[in-house]
């Protein structure tokens, strides 16, 4: 049995053998919820967290991830041969292709196959105006924050919207968080990230990338999850350099904004997806996103903060607040205002100004492997190692 404590998440990762059975618990479980392995996995009274879960018995294995998949789990059948595993490119060199464990399922695997039981669905949320969706919004990320976020825990900080809002939350609940923020040495978003801080009055560890950084967060990177495109080198890269610039710091726990651009249309193809298929289609757009994140996206980010020994928590894919942002009216992520304007993650803008957050509620900030200039750097780079 593995329990955690109120006032931050506890990362746990525990293997035990016992006879013939091997149980595995990895993850970062919220608040004072614990996970005891064998009774969540045969009940399907999963606990709120970041996690992966595993018991092998008599020839069968049977597995769980979290909610959304923010932590990694892959599995690959070729024959009789069965292979589980958090790093994708393990299963690859058995000569097995690895495939994503569903999120929310709970998985059988033995000689006779697959099988899946879902555990979990999102539940409609209650009808009510704009302001009360907003403090709803508002109430579950504090919530989130005070379950999972440990008192002195790095934030992946870029001065934008998501970064800005969770750092907000973590110093109005008392924390010191340290917050980080990394790029190329002319990177656009260094502005951005001096105004937010100082409006919130916090100092920030400014990390400048060089290009041997880059080289060998990509190679490590690769090492695990296979040959990367550019856009998931540059993402993954930036977290591995801030993680290990927190581990040598003394710092066990990042957090970050991933999911905030799925689940309120942040993105700026949302905005082509709204102008071609309407809200209707904004919405299934927002949610097909929301659930393929676990795909690599998640594996990706978790792995690349794995690797310097730091645990990654993100409060907005908490399921409480995951469930009300998929269920939150697509009319209120991109909001038309007049004309052929329109904008974007609108509702959660609504949350940072009810948070005093003034002008970053309304700053319009670039992608990460953009703003930091990462992106460029590493296509330059792979065009140099013979990858287009």
């Amino acid at each position: 049995v593995v329990g955690g404590f109120r006032g931050g998440g506890r990362a746990v990762c525990e293997a035990k053998r016992l006879g013939g059975c091997l149980d595995v618990v990895d993850g970062l479980f919220a608040g004072s919820y614990g996970v005891d392995l064998h009774e969540a996995l045969s009940s399907g009274r999963m606990p709120l967290g970041h996690y992966t879960l595993l018991h092998v018995e008599g020839g069968a294995i049977t597995c769980a991830r979290d909610h959304l998949g923010c932590r990694p789990l892959f599995m690959g059948r070729r024959g009789g041969l069965l292979a589980v595993s958090n790093v994708p490119n393990v299963i690859n060199m058995m000569g097995v292709s690895p495939e994503p464990v569903q999120p929310a399922s709970i998985l059988r695997i033995n000689a006779s196959g697959v099988s899946a039981r879902p555990y979990w669905r999102p539940a409609p949320v209650r009808r009510c105006g704009e302001g009360g969706l907003a403090n709803l919004l508002r109430d579950a990320l504090l919530e989130s924050v005070k379950l999972l976020v440990e008192r002195r825990a790095g934030l992946f900080f870029s001065g934008g919207l998501d970064s800005s809002v969770l750092a907000k939350l973590c110093i109005d609940l008392g924390l010191e968080p340290v917050l980080i923020a990394s790029g190329m040495p002319d990177a656009r978003d260094w502005r951005n990230i001096r105004e937010a801080a100082d409006h919130l009055g916090a100092e920030v560890m400014e990390v400048e990338i060089t290009q041997r950084d880059l080289e060998n967060a990509v190679k490590e990177l690769e090492h695990l999850l296979g040959r990367l495109p550019v856009m998931d080198a540059a993402i993954g890269s930036v977290f591995s350099i801030q993680a290990r610039r927190l581990s040598e710091a003394g710092v066990r726990q990042a957090v970050a904004g991933q999911g905030a651009d799925e689940l309120f249309g942040g993105y700026m193809k949302y905005l082509r997806i709204l102008e071609e298929r309407g809200y209707g289609g904004l919405g299934e757009a927002l949610a097909e996103d929301v659930f393929n994140l676990h795909r690599l996206g998640l594996p990706r980010d978790s792995l690349a903060c794995k690797l310097a020994g730091v645990e990654l928590a993100l409060p907005y894919l908490l399921p409480t607040v995951a469930e009300l942002g998929l269920g939150i009216p697509p009319e209120l992520k991109l909001r038309r205002t007049g004309g052929d304007a329109v904008v974007r993650k609108y509702i959660l803008r609504r949350v940072a100004e009810s948070l005093g957050l003034g002008r970053i509620a309304h700053v319009e900030k670039s992608a990460l492997q953009y703003g930091t200039g990462v992106s460029k750097a590493v296509a330059r780079m792979m065009k140099l190692w013979g990858r287009s």
